[in-house]
């Protein structure tokens, strides 16, 4: 394939990648964007709905993926007794028409 089309390494390269989040606001925009990306591509039409994601799982309302622990993310939104998902679905409807991160 390489050598018919004149390219060079992996079909999809560099396509993952990661960086240092340098602080909380980039780690909110960080979190919003990627609740936000199955909705944004017309998937779902909101993002605790989206399977594969483990938004609705961080939110309290699955257990899809039980390793995922989203206490930084909730520690930088409020004080006790809300609820992961009184926390994080504002957030996340609140980015639904901008572009964040």
């Amino acid at each position: 394939f390489n050598a018919r089309h004149e390219r060079h390494g992996a079909l999809i390269r560099r396509r993952f990648w990661s960086r240092r989040i340098p602080d909380d606001d980039y780690l909110l925009g960080a979190f919003r964007y990627a609740a936000l990306n199955p909705v944004r591509e017309g998937m779902c039409e909101r993002a605790e709905d989206w399977y594969w994601s483990s938004f609705a799982t961080s939110c309290g309302l699955a257990k899809t993926f039980p390793f995922v622990d989203a206490t930084r993310v909730l520690s930088l939104l409020g004080s006790p007794p809300r609820t992961p998902a009184q926390a994080l679905l504002p957030l996340v409807a609140d980015g639904r028409n901008r572009h964040v991160a």
